[in-house]
């Protein structure tokens, strides 16, 4: 059974390739095989050196913790024109000028503003799912007005569609303290289920605050979605010459292996600059590149990622970065080619499935030469709930931890497994 939405490349992988050193007497001499991102490893097998591959894991099995609109296959494709960019709050101008079909559109509004009405009826009458951002009051409004909070649900529960409701995105600058901003999140979860049941909330933090935002976390009882901001704008970074992007994908590497077995993930704001004012250059091959990365992610070498949102914001929203895709010949054609790939979805699944399957990535690694294909004893263990299998001859070990041949696995614990050796992925089927 194969599943090609998540069938990807490892991001940075390089085209050219290398040969696995097999034992005298191996089965099979790997030539040319694609390097998967990280070298060979040596270990012993029977006494012999021996390099081999390592594999990313994916797995699926059933998930009894599906939440509402998540697919149970591929990534919804979204985007935000509420604020800027060449197309303000034009869909289907968006859409036709990159030529990528879209299930979200999204916009953002205030606690306490009035119901964005129009924006909502502008995504109905194009077929699309609407997500509304909403950011506490500015100008040093009160955080936590349960007045206001309700204000804000009964506006929605007027017209009740389906819809993702982004509550208080986390960013360590708002001021906010942990234990009042988790009950405030938690308050405004229970008012949306009991008053806007179409509504599914999503919790949301910033890439730049990922490393403390468990502090924030509202519980999985409140939040149906877990949502990263990933803003990569052009900064001065230690170390680099003149300004770069920070390391977004190790944020969201960190965020996703944190959440991904509680919640499906959005990408509730993906935006990256290819002009930075501050120094008047463009930079649309490494923005095109980092997009193609990002994109190429989701929902296949981080199959929970569910949903992005491209935000496509100019200079003239303010700040010192344009990220649009519409406003540069090569980001758009880029942008068009990430965002065409097959895991993404153009509609939201309102009935998903009852006996819903999810696929995860392993933070463990297979490993791929001389004997076939090895799965550590960690892995089955802490991604699988699986019993060990008993240590047998044809074991090997990496860095002291036990792997287990592919097909001692699936006689033993009666799962299957599949190699996707170009690819460099080890799918795994319980």
């Amino acid at each position: 059974m194969v599943f090609a939405v998540f069938a990807a490349l490892f991001t940075g992988c390089s085209a050219d390739g290398f040969s696995v050193t097999v034992p005298p007497g191996g089965a099979v001499s790997r030539a040319g095989v694609p390097d998967y991102g990280g070298a060979e490893e040596v270990f012993e097998v029977g006494g012999s050196a021996v390099e081999y591959i390592p594999l990313s894991i994916i797995y699926e099995t059933e998930n009894p913790n599906a939440a509402k609109y998540e697919p149970e296959r591929g990534c919804y494709a979204g985007a935000d024109v509420s604020s800027g960019g060449a197309f303000h709050g034009d869909i289907r101008g968006f859409e036709g000028f990159t030529g990528v079909d879209h299930a979200i559109f999204s916009c953002s509004m205030e606690l306490g503003n009035e119901y964005p009405l129009s924006f909502v009826l502008s995504c109905v009458a194009a077929g699309k799912t609407p997500c509304v951002v909403i950011n506490p009051p500015k100008n040093g409004g009160p955080l936590y007005d349960e007045g206001l909070l309700a204000e804000t649900v009964m506006g929605f529960a007027a017209v009740n569609i389906p819809v993702f409701v982004v509550f208080y995105p986390y960013s360590g600058g708002a001021g906010f303290a942990p234990s009042d901003y988790i009950s405030f999140f938690r308050t405004a979860a229970e008012l949306f289920r009991e008053y806007v049941p179409g509504a599914a909330v999503v919790w949301s933090v910033g890439v730049s605050d990922v490393y403390n935002c468990a502090d924030y976390y509202p519980g999985d009882g409140a939040a149906d979605w877990a949502g990263l901001g990933v803003r990569a704008g052009l900064e001065r970074i230690s170390g680099s010459d003149g300004l770069a992007y920070p390391d977004v994908m190790g944020g969201i590497e960190y965020f996703y292996f944190r959440y991904q077995k509680k919640k499906p993930i959005m990408l509730t704001e993906l935006a990256v600059s290819h002009y930075s004012s501050r120094d008047n250059r463009y930079r649309s091959d490494d923005a095109a590149r980092l997009i193609k990365k990002i994109l190429a992610a989701a929902g296949t070498q981080f199959p929970r990622i569910k949903a992005y949102i491209y935000a496509d914001e100019g200079l003239s929203d303010g700040g010192t970065d344009n990220f649009s895709v519409t406003g540069d010949g090569d980001v758009k054609a880029a942008y068009r080619e990430a965002a065409s790939g097959v895991q993404f979805l153009r509609s939201v699944v309102e009935e998903p499935s009852f006996y819903l399957r999810s696929a995860f990535r392993s933070a463990h690694r297979a490993y791929y030469g001389a004997g076939g294909v090895f799965i550590p004893v960690n892995a089955l263990a802490s991604d699988l709930g699986c019993d060990v299998p008993p240590a047998g001859p044809e074991d090997v070990y990496v860095n002291s931890a036990r792997c287990v041949p592919a097909h001692v696995v699936e006689r033993a614990l009666s799962l299957y497994t599949e190699l996707d050796a170009e690819r460099g992925v080890l799918y795994i089927y319980k």
